[in-house]
């Protein structure tokens, strides 16, 4: 380990082998051996190289990103093979991401290249994925179109097809997101015609009754939760959330039925249907994919 601090491979692949020798069922044999297996595996004429890359990414914080990006575009310009310079590039840009910077592009063009590995296209597509805004998905869709024709064994080995699946989930829920926020919009604006604090008054109380709606979505959501939880953790959580973001079209709803006239309090239930399923969604897609495909 310190050969491998002192960017120097030849002698942290002697010091391995000989702590193996000594004591091949030890306390750190295991990770001597993985160490071991990864210096192997690296191509002769870049062992310096990428022995220099690790050294620059276990002192980036004493170095700083801008020092560490300097050093990083030595050693691409120094690497003598493509996967090598390929995965530097990358790197670059996965720091460049985390900085805030714009990476597509570079993400795109690392995965394009004919020689890039496979697990490196994985990599790039993934970032590429991250830093795609939902107008920049098409580029992402053509990129891995264009690998599909030109690398066919490439599909097989990264599962290219369910990238692009997600990318059209992606663009789904975008749709579904404008959607639900329309839908929110129209119920709100027709219970605010309605005129619902009117509901609050002494002769309009005895209709309305907010506390039996709010014990019915605590009965029903709480209990679900329970179960959800000791079903899989999180999901309890996630239909607490739901329920809580249909708590307030609960009580517009029953607000509006105690005031309105027949035909806005029709107009009102009819839209309170898809108002409710549009608030579960927005909590779900808020909370990420893995709750959409557990819901």
């Amino acid at each position: 380990a310190l050969a491998e601090r002192r960017a120097d491979p030849d002698a942290a692949t002697a010091a391995y082998r000989a702590s193996l020798d000594r004591d091949p069922g030890g306390r750190f044999a295991a990770r001597a051996h993985a160490r071991l297996t990864a210096l192997d595996r690296r191509p002769p004429a870049d062992r310096q190289v990428l022995a220099d890359f690790d050294r620059v990414r276990a002192d980036y914080l004493t170095l700083g990103r801008p020092a560490a990006r300097l050093q990083v575009a030595a050693l691409i310009a120094r690497a003598h093979t493509d996967a090598v310079r390929l995965e530097l590039q990358l790197w670059q840009a996965e720091d460049a991401l985390a900085a805030g910077d714009p990476v597509l592009a570079q993400a795109l063009a690392v995965a394009a290249d004919p020689a890039c590995p496979a697990p490196l296209v994985r990599r790039a597509l993934g970032l590429a994925l991250r830093a795609a805004t939902p107008a920049q998905l098409d580029a992402v869709q053509a990129t891995i179109a264009q690998l599909q024709a030109t690398r066919p064994g490439l599909d097989a080995r990264i599962d290219l097809a369910r990238l692009m699946d997600d990318i059209v989930d992606r663009q789904q829920r975008r749709v579904a997101r404008w959607l639900s926020a329309i839908c929110l919009a129209l119920f709100f604006g027709l219970v605010a015609l309605a005129r619902p604090w009117r509901a609050l008054t002494r002769a309009a109380r005895g209709r309305w009754r907010p506390l039996r709606a709010t014990l019915f979505l605590a009965w029903a959501f709480g209990g679900a939760a329970a179960l959800g939880q000791g079903f899989e953790a999180g999901y309890g959580v996630v239909l607490g959330l739901c329920g809580v973001a249909i708590l307030p079209i609960t009580w517009a709803a029953g607000a509006v039925g105690a005031v309105a006239g027949p035909r806005l309090r029709r107009a009102v239930a009819a839209l309170s249907v898809p108002a409710t399923l549009a608030a579960v969604f927005l909590v779900l897609d808020r909370l990420g994919q893995a709750a959409l495909m557990g819901m």
